[in-house]
């Protein structure tokens, strides 16, 4: 069983949904020498998805079959694929329970998500990982919680077009996880903040022993940054932001 999911893994590429797009990678080489295979984005109409929800499942479903089929520089073949959930539907905590057996943490965990997790015990998928002790022996516990409708509809729409998604996670784990098998994040056991500046928004995301300890977003993004050099130095959207990629953050 273990050899078949190896296998999966192995031949299988990474799918970043959003409400305005899709995106594709599929990448081969060990960690310290990634290379991108293929890679592929595809805009999706206004309302084929919102807040997390899909709308229109037959605008969806034909996206995902272009994005497969359009990926560069030769379409993807592979059904098994690790799916992003946007962030806001997604949530992380760290938290504190007293020295316990395994068995015992699972019931443990129901009773801090409650007062953790902000939405309803019973309408979320709940998970948990152990990350160590603290001097004072508690344990100290990553939790996570996903919304079931949006997950269980995200599910349900990847298998009527032949997708197998492996696993669904948040956009900061996954990112963390990235950075992190690359040896990408700073040796340090400081917390350790990470600016992700996207076309529409900025995701800030701070960690703590390298665990996601707290997410968010800002409207500010790569489109505001694009349109103050426009106007700044009077020069095309284009050309702005080429400026933008090569240069990065620069006070001056």
């Amino acid at each position: 069983m273990f050899d078949l999911f190896k296998t999966k893994i192995n031949n299988s590429w990474g799918l970043h949904i959003t409400d305005r797009h899709l995106r594709a990678i599929e990448i081969f080489g060990n960690q310290q020498n990634w290379q991108i295979k293929r890679i592929g984005k595809i805009e999706i109409p206004p309302g084929t998805r919102e807040n997390g929800l899909i709308k229109n499942p037959p605008i969806f479903q034909e996206a995902l079959k272009q994005l497969r089929a359009k990926t560069f520089p030769s379409p993807l073949k592979s059904p098994y694929t690790f799916v992003n959930l946007a962030e806001e539907h997604a949530f992380s905590r760290i938290i504190q329970t007293p020295p316990m057996e395994e068995e015992e943490m699972s019931e443990a965990i129901q009773w801090e998500a409650e007062s953790n997790i902000p939405l309803p015990i019973d309408k979320v998928y709940l998970s948990f990982e152990i990350l160590g002790k603290k001097e004072d022996n508690k344990n100290q516990v990553l939790l996570s919680a996903t919304t079931k409708s949006i997950v269980d509809e995200l599910v349900k729409n990847l298998k009527l077009v032949g997708l197998d998604p492996l696993a669904i996670e948040s956009e900061s784990t996954a990112l963390v996880r990235s950075l992190s098998q690359t040896g990408s994040l700073p040796d340090t056991q400081n917390p350790v903040l990470i600016i992700n500046l996207r076309e529409h928004h900025t995701h800030i995301i701070t960690l703590d022993m390298q665990v996601v300890a707290l997410s968010a977003t800002t409207e500010h993004a790569s489109a505001n940054f694009d349109t103050a050099i426009e106007n700044a130095f009077k020069i095309k959207k284009e050309e702005a932001e080429r400026y933008r990629q090569k240069i990065g953050w620069n006070e001056k």
